[in-house]
Parts: structure tokens; C-alpha cells; sequence
């Protein structure tokens, strides 16, 4: 399951990214999005089919195998997590000026995280 230097700065590199085109959803289309009603619920779900093609993605640009899929899923969301904590913690107008999707938005990158290791962990089944 170990990943050679070259995956790890791959994968926190896609990490990093994947967490700031997230964050700059949540800036752009929270306030649309997060109505906590059936748009909001429907985003959930289809984080599952939205996520998939950065995992396959993921996993060309770092040379991943079945072996390790799933420790590169885990760093890449590693590294968009630290970042999601220390924005939402010290800088969350970055997110929204909007308390409510300051919550949203923080809950639903800790959602397409699971989502994410989920994927991750299906995609390096044996």
C-alpha cells in the first residue's frame, strides 16, 4: 500500500487542488445550491457519479495500481482536509460571507471526502 515519493507529491498536489476547485464552488454556487431541500440532498447523491472520474484521474496521473488506490485516495483527501480545517477555522469567508453556507459548505467537503475514500476504497477491491 506504500506510495513512492513521486505518487505522494502527485497525489497531495491533487488533493490540494480538487479541495480549491470545491472551495470555489461552494463560493460561487452555495448560495444556490445549499437550500437544505431537494437540490441539497441531490448534491449529496451525486457527488458518488461526480467524484468518480477524479479518482480514475487520480489514479492515471500518479501511476496507481489496485496495491495502492486507496493509500492515494486517503493522501489526496489528507491534504484537501488539513486545508478545509484550517479555511473554515481561520478563514471561512473564503467560503461564504453567509454563516449557513460557511456550515454547508464545510459539511459538504467533508461528504465528498467520504465520497471520495469511498470511491477509493471500491476502486482497490481485489
Amino acid at each position: 500500500m506504500s506510495l513512492t515519493t513521486r505518487q505522494t507529491t502527485i497525489v497531495i498536489a491533487t488533493g490540494i487542488v480538487l479541495w480549491f476547485v470545491a472551495a470555489m464552488a461552494i463560493r460561487f454556487f452555495g448560495s444556490w445550491l445549499f437550500d437544505f431541500g431537494l437540490k441539497h440532498i441531490l448534491f449529496y447523491v451525486l457527488l458518488f457519479p461526480i467524484s468518480f472520474p477524479f479518482v480514475l484521474l487520480l489514479e492515471k496521473l500518479a501511476g496507481l495500481t489496485k496495491d495502492n488506490i486507496f493509500a492515494g485516495v486517503a493522501v489526496a483527501t489528507m491534504a484537501a482536509l488539513f486545508l478545509d480545517g484550517i479555511a473554515i477555522a481561520f478563514f471561512p469567508g473564503f467560503y461564504s460571507l453567509s454563516f449557513e453556507i460557511q456550515l454547508a459548505g464545510a459539511a459538504s467537503i467533508l461528504w465528498g471526502a467520504a465520497v471520495f475514500i469511498a470511491l477509493g476504497w471500491w476502486r482497490s477491491r481485489g
